[in-house]
């Protein structure tokens, strides 16, 4: 779907009154660059501070920040974060409904192929709930509803659906580069170069420049941990064990 731009005030009429399964919602990454005074009332939650895509130039860093706004029904249907980032989300005022499950297990109702690139949901999230939600209680989701001074974190590759629960959401979000797995977001760009989302850069491309911009010896350290094995041994010899006797 394009996106449309009219009045504030005319959303908010609009999100007050209307009754369509599918609203319309403000998901907008360009807030900062319309009113910058918007980014001097927030920074980050310390946890989340630390972004190894901030270590790359303006122009090169994918789109990572979005002024979200949105009436009763509105939300986003099932997906993962772009380009193998984490995120927070933090409600403003109003609510957020949030169903997650991990990586592996796919939410009832998506149809993706392997790669998990090409993604094919209910064409809304009410829609969703009313078919799917009953058979998704099996798989052990994480479910909460966040209201207005509570922050959500979505871990890297899991699979969330929300939806505005009360008349009138405003929330802020941001995806970001943990340090502790740059080299699994760097090897996810690195096998899909033509799925990297929110920049002109190639996913190969834009891997190499995060290569590049973070200290050598932290993809080092994630490599040889990676090699270390399980239990601090390398010994070739079968494990054994027994209660007595040789």
């Amino acid at each position: 779907a394009r996106g449309v731009d009219f009045p504030m005030s005319d959303f908010i009429a609009y999100a007050d009154t209307n009754g369509d399964e599918l609203p319309l919602y403000v998901f907008d990454k360009d807030f900062g660059a319309k009113t910058p005074s918007l980014l001097d009332d927030y920074t980050p939650p310390e946890y989340f501070a630390d972004d190894c895509f901030a270590l790359l130039d303006s122009n090169e860093r994918p789109d990572f920040r979005w002024l979200l706004v949105g009436g009763l029904r509105s939300g986003s249907t099932w997906h993962k974060d772009p380009n193998a980032t984490c995120a927070w989300n933090a409600t403003i005022t109003g609510a957020k409904k949030w169903i997650m499950l991990p990586p592996n297990v796919r939410p009832p109702g998506v149809i993706c192929d392997d790669d998990e690139c090409d993604v094919t949901v209910p064409l809304s999230v009410v829609e969703w709930f009313i078919h799917f939600y009953k058979a998704t209680a099996a798989l052990n989701p994480i479910e909460c509803v966040v209201r207005p001074g509570e922050v959500v974190f979505v871990p890297r590759g899991w699979w969330h659906t929300v939806i505005n629960v009360e008349p009138f959401t405003v929330a802020l979000t941001q995806n970001y580069v943990p340090s502790s797995s740059v080299l699994d977001t760097i090897e996810w760009l690195e096998a899909r170069p033509t799925h990297c989302s929110g920049t002109t850069l190639r996913g190969d491309e834009l891997a190499q420049k995060l290569r590049a911009a973070v200290d050598p010896t932290l993809l080092k350290a994630q490599e040889e941990a990676r090699a270390a094995p399980i239990f601090g041994s390398q010994s070739k010899v079968p494990f054994k064990f027994s209660f007595g006797g040789n």
